[in-house]
């Protein structure tokens, strides 16, 4: 298994405990809360515990507001109104342009349209549902919360490992394009190494996203200041990583287009290999310094 792999089914694995225990909680308190339907606090935490802390708060913010919006729009008018799917597509729509109005986005609209429905479907079931459908989501919400707080995922080290894999690649691709400049700029041989170079281009790509991941897992955790300091480190390196990838880029493009034109001579060639050995190794060097000052 490899380190992707690896920390994604740790990752899983801790989210399947939160979860499970954030569920077991939030079913507890509501009931101590004297709620008749204390299934929606566990509904909530599932609904709204993500991946990370950020994540978390922000779904929940919404499904606070959507189910308040709900609530209001369809507790007192359900007991006057015939049940009927003409009159639910109508609290549909007046419940969503409410929310609109509001700058709720298409999660908030999510929510409120759920809660519409169920307090539409449940509320004459029982008086105390729109009510408990509040309070409940509100336990659910705050426990998923506390929950992720207590025990924060951090995705620094995955951030860390996709950074220097996506080096170490960077690093050999140089060394391979100083070769091809010594061996003559052959054009099958340069025309691979553009392919292997375009290639990294997705993993560029994940790696950066990899380094958002991280910096969304550290917000409202109060310890993860150290960790922190480390992400705005690998941010800038970021940038470094994106200059050598550009430049390996263009590099090869331009002595594609010298070697097809039988204008570079050998005294060409060696004086560029050699110049693209140096920024390599200085290259190389300065992520080795980096990743052993920042290994967590």
């Amino acid at each position: 298994m490899d380190r992707k792999k690896k920390w994604d089914s740790e990752f899983k694995t801790m989210l399947i405990w939160k979860m499970a225990a954030a569920s077991a909680l939030s079913w507890e308190i509501a009931k101590a809360f004297g709620s008749n339907h204390p299934y929606l606090a566990p509904l909530s935490v599932i609904l709204c515990l993500h991946g990370t802390v950020g994540k978390t708060v922000k779904f929940s913010l919404k499904r606070i507001a959507g189910t308040v919006i709900g609530v209001l729009l369809t507790a007192y008018i359900v007991s006057f109104v015939p049940h009927n799917g003409w009159v639910l597509g109508a609290l549909l729509v007046l419940g969503l342009w409410i929310s609109k109005w509001l700058k709720l986005d298409q999660v908030g609209l999510h929510q409120t349209a759920i809660t519409i429905l169920f307090v539409f479907s449940l509320g004459q079931q029982s008086n105390h549902y729109a009510f408990d459908r509040i309070i409940d989501t509100v336990i659910g919400v705050a426990v998923a919360i506390l929950i992720h707080m207590i025990y924060p995922p951090n995705l620094t080290k995955y951030a860390s490992e996709s950074m220097r894999q996506f080096s170490i690649k960077i690093n050999t691709a140089f060394t391979d394009v100083s070769s091809w400049i010594k061996e003559g700029c052959q054009k099958v041989k340069g025309e691979k190494l553009q392919k292997e170079t375009d290639a990294l281009l997705k993993e560029f790509h994940q790696t950066k996203k990899a380094l958002h991941h991280a910096s969304d897992s550290l917000k409202f955790n109060l310890a993860g200041e150290k960790n922190r300091q480390n992400l705005n480190t690998y941010k800038r390196e970021m940038n470094d990583l994106t200059e050598g990838y550009t430049y390996l880029s263009n590099t090869i493009k331009t002595f594609l287009e010298w070697g097809a034109s039988g204008l570079m001579s050998s005294d060409d060639r060696a004086a560029w290999a050699e110049e693209i050995d140096i920024i390599g190794q200085a290259f190389k060097n300065s992520k080795r310094r980096y990743f052993r000052q920042l290994k967590i």
